[in-house]
């Protein structure tokens, strides 16, 4: 069975859907609060997130519109690390799915570590 990636995290700004010759691409930047992909532990605290297809777009553009008080579940498959104008790495991910998370969720579902605990603090869910 294949693992899910995922990023729990906040829009920090979105950008406008851009026309492609492959089709709508809307690109965004969330800020993580937990994910279960190792290399975002330490290195990243905010994150390129590109969305492809209408499909998507329409499903991230509901999540967004009533996320102001909640967070946003992006999974994903594939990782590029960017580099951008002034040569700061950036990491892009390609969005599979997106989904709301209401704060109640959050607090009993991902706040815990791999013994079970509540720790809010820690980046990484195993």
């Amino acid at each position: 069975m294949e693992k899910i990636n995922f990023i729990l995290g906040k829009v920090l700004s979105k950008n406008k859907i851009q026309k492609t010759k492959y089709g709508p691409k809307l690109v965004c930047y969330v800020n993580i609060l937990k994910t279960n992909f190792k290399d975002f532990e330490y290195t990243s605290g905010t994150v390129q997130v590109v969305i492809w297809r209408e499909s998507k777009i329409k499903q991230f553009e509901n999540a967004y519109k009533n996320s102001k008080k909640s967070l946003l579940m992006i999974t994903f498959e594939q990782c590029k690390e960017l580099l951008d104008e002034y040569n700061n790495s950036q990491h892009a991910i390609k969005a599979s799915g997106i989904q709301k998370i209401t704060n109640s969720e959050y607090e009993r579902f991902y706040c815990k570590n791999s013994l079970g605990q509540y720790d809010p603090f820690s980046r990484l869910i195993v």
